[in-house]
Protein backbone atom coordinates (compact mmCIF):
# COMPACT_ATOMS: atom_id res chain seq x y z
CA UNK A 1 0.00 0.00 0.00
CA UNK A 2 1.22 3.50 -0.83
CA UNK A 3 1.98 5.76 2.10
CA UNK A 4 -0.82 8.16 2.96
CA UNK A 5 0.09 11.84 2.69
CA UNK A 6 0.56 13.45 6.11
CA UNK A 7 -2.76 15.33 5.95
CA UNK A 8 -4.70 12.15 5.17
CA UNK A 9 -2.87 10.16 7.82
CA UNK A 10 -3.78 12.79 10.42
CA UNK A 11 -7.39 12.73 9.21
CA UNK A 12 -7.36 8.93 9.40
CA UNK A 13 -6.18 9.01 13.00
CA UNK A 14 -8.70 11.71 14.01
CA UNK A 15 -11.58 9.63 12.68
CA UNK A 16 -10.33 6.22 13.88
CA UNK A 17 -9.89 4.85 10.37
CA UNK A 18 -7.34 2.27 9.26
CA UNK A 19 -4.92 2.73 6.39
CA UNK A 20 -6.73 0.03 4.44
CA UNK A 21 -9.85 2.23 4.32
CA UNK A 22 -7.98 4.29 1.71
CA UNK A 23 -6.50 3.15 -1.56
CA UNK A 24 -4.32 4.83 -4.10
CA UNK A 25 -5.87 4.56 -7.55
CA UNK A 26 -3.04 5.67 -9.81
CA UNK A 27 -2.32 8.76 -7.70
CA UNK A 28 -5.91 9.53 -6.67
CA UNK A 29 -6.82 8.72 -3.08
CA UNK A 30 -10.11 6.87 -2.70
CA UNK A 31 -12.00 6.19 0.53
CA UNK A 32 -14.42 3.32 0.96
CA UNK A 33 -18.10 3.98 1.72
CA UNK A 34 -18.39 2.36 5.17
CA UNK A 35 -15.50 4.43 6.60
CA UNK A 36 -17.16 7.56 5.20
CA UNK A 37 -20.29 6.66 7.15
CA UNK A 38 -18.10 6.35 10.25
CA UNK A 39 -16.64 9.80 9.56
CA UNK A 40 -20.14 11.25 9.13
CA UNK A 41 -21.28 9.81 12.45
CA UNK A 42 -18.20 11.00 14.33
CA UNK A 43 -18.41 14.49 12.76
CA UNK A 44 -22.14 14.74 13.56
CA UNK A 45 -23.23 15.11 9.93
CA UNK A 46 -26.98 15.36 9.41
CA UNK A 47 -28.82 15.37 6.11
CA UNK A 48 -31.94 17.11 4.85
CA UNK A 49 -34.40 15.00 2.90
CA UNK A 50 -33.25 14.56 -0.68
CA UNK A 51 -34.85 16.53 -3.49
CA UNK A 52 -35.57 14.40 -6.53
CA UNK A 53 -34.23 16.05 -9.68
CA UNK A 54 -34.68 13.18 -12.12
CA UNK A 55 -36.70 10.02 -11.57
CA UNK A 56 -36.78 7.29 -14.17
CA UNK A 57 -36.61 3.96 -12.41
CA UNK A 58 -37.59 2.04 -15.54
CA UNK A 59 -34.47 3.36 -17.29
CA UNK A 60 -32.38 3.09 -14.10
CA UNK A 61 -31.77 6.82 -13.82
CA UNK A 62 -31.92 8.73 -10.54
CA UNK A 63 -30.62 12.16 -9.63
CA UNK A 64 -31.09 13.71 -6.21
CA UNK A 65 -29.92 16.89 -4.54
CA UNK A 66 -29.01 16.77 -0.86
CA UNK A 67 -27.85 19.19 1.80
CA UNK A 68 -25.71 18.10 4.73
CA UNK A 69 -24.90 19.94 7.95
CA UNK A 70 -22.28 19.91 10.70
CA UNK A 71 -23.16 20.80 14.32
CA UNK A 72 -21.13 24.04 13.96
CA UNK A 73 -23.64 25.27 11.35
CA UNK A 74 -21.59 24.59 8.24
CA UNK A 75 -23.56 23.12 5.35
CA UNK A 76 -22.98 21.93 1.82
CA UNK A 77 -25.18 20.92 -1.10
CA UNK A 78 -24.39 18.32 -3.72
CA UNK A 79 -25.98 15.89 -6.14
CA UNK A 80 -26.02 12.14 -6.38
CA UNK A 81 -26.69 10.61 -9.74
CA UNK A 82 -26.86 7.17 -11.25
CA UNK A 83 -27.68 6.11 -14.79
CA UNK A 84 -26.60 3.35 -17.17
CA UNK A 85 -23.92 5.76 -18.41
CA UNK A 86 -22.18 5.85 -15.01
CA UNK A 87 -23.52 2.91 -13.01
CA UNK A 88 -23.57 -0.79 -13.76
CA UNK A 89 -25.67 -1.96 -10.81
CA UNK A 90 -29.41 -2.56 -10.55
CA UNK A 91 -30.13 -0.08 -7.79
CA UNK A 92 -29.79 3.49 -9.09
CA UNK A 93 -31.65 5.12 -6.19
CA UNK A 94 -29.39 3.61 -3.55
CA UNK A 95 -26.32 4.53 -5.58
CA UNK A 96 -27.53 8.11 -6.06
CA UNK A 97 -28.03 8.41 -2.29
CA UNK A 98 -24.60 6.90 -1.50
CA UNK A 99 -22.90 9.24 -3.95
CA UNK A 100 -24.65 12.32 -2.57
CA UNK A 101 -23.94 11.45 1.06
CA UNK A 102 -20.32 10.50 0.40
CA UNK A 103 -19.68 13.77 -1.45
CA UNK A 104 -21.37 15.75 1.32
CA UNK A 105 -19.21 14.14 3.99
CA UNK A 106 -16.05 14.77 2.00
CA UNK A 107 -17.07 18.40 1.43
CA UNK A 108 -18.03 19.00 5.06
CA UNK A 109 -14.76 17.61 6.43
CA UNK A 110 -12.69 19.47 3.83
CA UNK A 111 -11.41 16.55 1.76
CA UNK A 112 -13.45 16.71 -1.43
CA UNK A 113 -11.11 17.18 -4.36
CA UNK A 114 -8.24 15.52 -2.47
CA UNK A 115 -10.04 12.25 -1.73
CA UNK A 116 -12.93 10.65 -3.56
CA UNK A 117 -15.50 8.10 -2.53
CA UNK A 118 -15.28 4.64 -4.02
CA UNK A 119 -18.86 5.23 -5.26
CA UNK A 120 -18.14 8.43 -7.16
CA UNK A 121 -16.61 6.96 -10.31
CA UNK A 122 -15.77 3.84 -12.23
CA UNK A 123 -12.22 3.68 -10.97
CA UNK A 124 -9.66 2.18 -13.31
CA UNK A 125 -8.23 -0.11 -10.72
CA UNK A 126 -9.44 -2.13 -7.80
CA UNK A 127 -9.18 -1.49 -4.09
CA UNK A 128 -6.72 -3.72 -2.27
CA UNK A 129 -7.95 -7.06 -0.98
CA UNK A 130 -10.17 -6.58 2.04
CA UNK A 131 -8.89 -7.25 5.51
CA UNK A 132 -10.92 -8.92 8.20
CA UNK A 133 -11.80 -5.41 9.50
CA UNK A 134 -13.25 -4.23 6.20
CA UNK A 135 -16.70 -5.00 4.81
CA UNK A 136 -16.74 -6.30 1.26
CA UNK A 137 -17.63 -3.23 -0.79
CA UNK A 138 -16.32 -4.37 -4.13
CA UNK A 139 -19.77 -5.71 -5.04
CA UNK A 140 -21.13 -2.19 -4.56
CA UNK A 141 -18.71 -0.60 -6.97
CA UNK A 142 -19.84 0.60 -10.34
Amino acid sequence: MATLPKRLDEFRKNFDLVKEDFWDCHGTWVLLHAPLEKVAAKAGVTYDDPVVIEADTKNKTATIMMRGHLPCGASEVTFGEASPANCKNSYPWAMAEKRAKDRLVLKLVGLHGSVYSVDEADWQGKPPAKTSEQPDETSEQL
